[in-house]
C-alpha cells in the first residue's frame, strides 16, 4: 500500500507602500514523505513445464546451482504448509498451465520545498493609458532523497494469486535445497538510492499596457539561475551464502561507491503579447515567447 506524510504551511502578505507601490509576498513550505510497497507485472506470463526445465537447468549448474545430483524439481506453495508443516505441491493446470514473475517495490522517498515570490507593483495612469508594471524575485529550493528496493516474485497466473517456490530433489525424491525462497527469485534487482537538492532564484518584470478599455498590450521578461547537485550511489550484488536456496546467489544492494553530479544553468525568458475586446464575451490575443 502507499503510506504518505505530508505536512505544508503558506502565509501570504500585502502592504501598500508610499507613493502607490504595493508589496505582495507568498511563502510556501511543504515536507513529505511517502512509502509504498507494491506488486507490478514486470514481464509476460511464462510456460509453467518451460520455467521449470530452465530451473532445472539452473539448478543443476555445479558451480552457481546445486550440482548434477540435482533430478528434478517441481512447484510448491511458498508461504503455506499442511498441518505437519510438509510444501503443498502446486499444479500449474490450475492456472492454464501459466506462472507469473512480478517486480515487488519497497520504495520510500523524501522531499521538502520552500518557495518564497516577493512581488511589488504599481499602477500609473499616463497619458497613453494605465500601466499596470510589476516586478519581483521567485525563490524555492528543494531536497529529493529516495531508495528503491525491487525484487523478483513468482506466482501463479490467477485472481488473488499464490506466491510459489521451485524445489529441487535427487533421485530419492529427497529435497537438495529451493531455487527460490519465500517466492522470492531474486532480491534487490534494480536496487537504487539517491538524493539531490536545487534551488532556483528567478527576478523578472512586467507591464500591462491598457491603451483604451478595449485594447492592452503587455511585455515581461524572466531571469532564472538554477543550481543543482546530487548525489547517485552505485548497487552491485552480493552471494549472501545460504546453501539451501540459489534466491540469495545475487542479492542486490548498495555499495559504499557514489557518483556525485552538480550544474548550474541559467536562462532567459521574454513574452510580448496583445489583447482586444471585441464583446464582453468575446476577446482576440496574440503572443510571442521565447526563452534562451
Amino acid at each position: 500500500g502507499v503510506h504518505s506524510d505530508v505536512k505544508q504551511v503558506a502565509a501570504t502578505f500585502e502592504h501598500g507602500l508610499s507613493q502607490g507601490w504595493r508589496v505582495t509576498n507568498r511563502f510556501g513550505a511543504i515536507d513529505a514523505k511517502v512509502s509504498y510497497d507494491a506488486v507490478f507485472s514486470g514481464a509476460a506470463p511464462q510456460d509453467a513445464a518451460a520455467y521449470l526445465a530452465s530451473s532445472l537447468t539452473r539448478a543443476q549448474n555445479a558451480a552457481t546451482g546445486f550440482g548434477p545430483s540435482v533430478a528434478s524439481v517441481s512447484y510448491v506453495l511458498a508461504n503455506k504448509r499442511n498441518s505437519d508443516g510438509s510444501r503443498i505441491a502446486f499444479d500449474p493446470a490450475a492456472s492454464a498451465g501459466l506462472v507469473l514473475e512480478s517486480v515487488i517495490n519497497s520504495d520510500d522517498t523524501k522531499l521538502s520545498t520552500i518557495s518564497d515570490d516577493l512581488r511589488f507593483n504599481k499602477t500609473l495612469e499616463l497619458a497613453g493609458g494605465k500601466h499596470d508594471f510589476a516586478t519581483g524575485l521567485y525563490y524555492n529550493h528543494f531536497s529529493f532523497q529516495q531508495n528503491r528496493l525491487p525484487s523478483t516474485i513468482l506466482t501463479s497466473l490467477t485472481n488473488r494469486p499464490n506466491a510459489l517456490d521451485v524445489l529441487a530433489y535427487d533421485a530419492a525424491g529427497k529435497v537438495v535445497g529451493s531455487v527460490t525462497e519465500g517466492g522470492f527469485v531474486r532480491y534487490g534487482n534494480g536496487v537504487l538510492q539517491g538524493n539531490a537538492s536545487g534551488t532556483y532564484f528567478s527576478p523578472y518584470l512586467s507591464d500591462t499596457w491598457a491603451l483604451t478599455n478595449a485594447l492592452s498590450v503587455d511585455a515581461g521578461i524572466r531571469r532564472t539561475i538554477f543550481s543543482e547537485s546530487g548525489r547517485r550511489y552505485i548497487a552491485g550484488v552480493s552471494n549472501q551464502g545460504d546453501a539451501t536456496t540459489l534466491a540469495d546467489n545475487n542479492v542486490g544492494g548498495i555499495t559504499d561507491a557514489f557518483v556525485d553530479k552538480s550544474e548550474t544553468l541559467k536562462g532567459t525568458s521574454w513574452t510580448v503579447g496583445s489583447a482586444y475586446k471585441l464583446q464582453p464575451d468575446q476577446q482576440l490575443f496574440a503572443r510571442f515567447t521565447r526563452s534562451a
